[in-house]
């Protein structure tokens, strides 16, 4: 999140990225009963540590316990989709990361992807600062329901996604068997 639109000249990791997710985060999703826990490389914390911006926004997550760093050596990724998972259907992921290395490795991976699209929440900063938003920062939290086909639990009738529309949403087509519908 601290490196989402950052790779220009002169840009970084930045923690008011992160300290305005987390708020964000606080807000926008009502039902945590604890701040988002931040789960960051030990390097990217030391180094982010070295400054006074990252030792007021770090050291006040890990003051309130929400900070966890991850040590040298190991991939953070495994950290995150642990930590969101654990929590169980409640867990939400807040990362643009679409996790196409973790697929390959995963034994179930179709899972894993119904897992991911309802549990992920993905964001962005538009740059339209606010009085309470300052970086801009919008959250876009998964769908109520999978955009992938389904079957009714009888088998009978297919529901298939076709194409997005302008607006965001998804057009269906339902099918279903014709002689479902003469017994009828």
């Amino acid at each position: 999140m601290a490196l989402f639109n950052q790779n220009f000249a002169g840009g970084g990791f930045n923690c008011r990225q992160i300290e305005n997710l987390v708020a964000e985060t606080a807000k926008q999703i009502p039902s945590a009963r604890q701040p988002p826990l931040v789960i960051l490389h030990e390097s990217r914390v030391s180094t982010a540590m070295r400054t006074e911006e990252g030792r007021r926004v770090l050291g006040k997550l890990k003051k309130q316990g929400s900070l966890f760093a991850t040590p040298r050596g190991a991939n953070d990724d495994w950290y995150w989709l642990y930590a969101a998972a654990i929590r169980g259907e409640s867990g939400l992921l807040v990362s643009n990361d679409q996790m196409r290395d973790h697929l390959f490795q995963m034994l179930r991976p179709r899972e894993f992807l119904r897992y991911r699209a309802r549990h992920q929440v993905k964001y962005d900063f538009d740059g339209k600062n606010t009085k309470d938003n300052r970086l801009g920062c919008n959250l876009h939290n998964p769908k109520p329901y999978t955009e992938c086909m389904q079957v009714a639990r009888d088998g009978a009738t297919w529901h298939v996604p076709v194409c997005n529309e302008e607006d965001g949403s998804v057009r269906w087509v339902c099918a279903w068997h014709a002689a479902d519908e003469a017994a009828g």
